[in-house]
C-alpha cells in the first residue's frame, strides 16, 4: 500500500528526482570551493609571514648586531604596515634582550618548545613567523671554516600576525559561494518546475479526459500537445473514445430492435391468452349444458326406479 505522503504525481518525482543529485552536487562543489579557498587564503597569509619576517630579518642584522634600539623599532613600524602584522618580537643572544613592539601580548610560556624551527605557528587568534637574524660579515680569525665561514646567528625575529582579517575574507568567501550555490538552485528549481509543467500539464488534461470518459461523458477530446508521445496517447484516447460510441450506438440500436420485437411477441403472446381464455369460456358452456341435462334425466330416472 502505497503512503499517502508518498511523492506520486509525476510533477513531483520530476522535481526530486532533477533536485536531489544536482542538491548533492552542490554540496559537494560548494565544499570544494570553500576547502580550496580557504587553504589558498591560509597559504597567502603564510606567504606574506613568511616574506615579511625574511625582510625583517634581513634588514635587523645591523641594529642587532650594534644593539641600535630605535633602528629595531623603525624596522618593526615597516613590518606593522603589512597587511595583517600587529607585532613584532626581537630578540638578541648577545644580551638576552626581548624587545616587544605592538601588540605582541602572549605569555612566553605558551610558546611551542620548537617555534624556532622555522614553521609558523598558531597561538590565541594570532600566526607567528620565526625567523634568525645572521651575522652575514663573519671574521675568518674566529672561525675554524676558514675557506667557507659560516654565519653567526646574532638573535631571532618573531612576526605576529592577526587572523583577524583571514576570518572576514573567508566569512565572505563562505556567504559569496552560499549565495552563487542558493542562486542556482533556485534558477534550476524554476528551470525544473517550469520543465515538469510543461511535461505534467498534458498528462493532466489526458487524464481529466480519461475522468470524464469514466463518468460517461464519451464526447470529450483530447488535444494533442504537440509532443510526439502525447499526440499518440491523445490520438488513441481520441479513437478509443470514438470506437466506444459507436458501440454504444450500435448496442442502444440493437436494443431498440430487440425490444420491439420483444414488444411484438409480448402483444402476440396476450392476444393467445385472450384466445384461449375465450376457447375455454365457451367449451365450458358448451359442455355445462348437456352435463346439466344429463343429470337431471339421470335424477328423474333414479326417482322413478324409488
Amino acid at each position: 500500500m502505497k503512503s499517502a505522503k508518498a511523492p506520486n504525481s509525476i510533477h513531483q518525482k520530476l522535481l526530486i528526482i532533477s533536485l536531489v543529485p544536482l542538491g548533492l552536487l552542490s554540496m559537494a562543489l560548494g565544499y570544494y570551493m570553500i576547502s580550496t579557498q580557504s587553504a589558498e587564503l591560509q597559504n597567502n597569509l603564510n606567504d606574506r609571514g613568511k616574506t615579511a619576517v625574511s625582510q625583517t630579518a634581513s634588514y635587523a642584522e645591523f641594529a642587532l648586531s650594534s644593539g641600535d634600539k630605535d633602528m629595531l623599532e623603525e624596522l618593526a613600524y615597516m613590518a606593522l604596515e603589512v597587511p595583517d602584522v600587529t607585532g613584532v618580537l626581537f630578540a638578541s643572544y648577545r644580551d638576552g634582550e626581548l624587545m616587544r613592539i605592538g601588540s605582541v601580548d602572549f605569555d612566553d610560556e605558551k610558546m611551542p618548545k620548537d617555534f624556532d624551527d622555522g614553521s609558523p605557528f598558531y597561538l590565541d587568534n594570532h600566526w607567528y613567523f620565526f625567523s634568525d637574524v645572521v651575522n652575514q660579515d663573519v671574521s675568518t680569525e674566529n672561525n675554524s671554516y676558514i675557506f667557507d665561514p659560516q654565519p653567526e646567528p646574532i638573535g631571532w625575529v618573531l612576526l605576529q600576525l592577526t587572523d583577524k582579517y583571514l576570518k572576514i575574507k573567508r566569512a565572505h568567501m563562505i556567504v559569496a559561494t552560499v549565495a552563487v550555490i542558493a542562486l542556482a538552485l533556485l534558477c534550476s528549481f524554476w528551470l525544473s518546475v517550469r520543465i515538469g509543467g510543461y511535461i505534467s500539464r498534458p498528462l493532466q488534461s489526458l487524464t481529466k479526459v480519461v475522468e470524464q470518459m469514466e463518468k460517461g461523458n464519451l464526447d470529450s477530446v483530447a488535444d494533442e500537445m504537440g509532443l510526439y508521445e502525447l499526440d499518440k496517447l491523445a490520438l488513441g484516447i481520441n479513437s478509443l473514445a470514438s470506437n466506444v460510441r459507436e458501440s454504444k450506438v450500435r448496442m442502444e440500436s440493437e436494443i431498440g430492435l430487440a425490444t420491439s420485437q420483444l414488444q411484438v411477441t409480448l402483444l402476440e403472446l396476450e392476444e393467445a391468452m385472450k384466445a384461449k381464455d375465450q376457447f375455454l369460456a365457451r367449451m365450458s358452456h358448451e359442455l355445462r349444458t348437456p352435463l346439466t341435462a344429463v343429470m337431471g334425466f339421470t335424477d328423474l330416472l333414479s326417482k322413478e326406479k324409488d
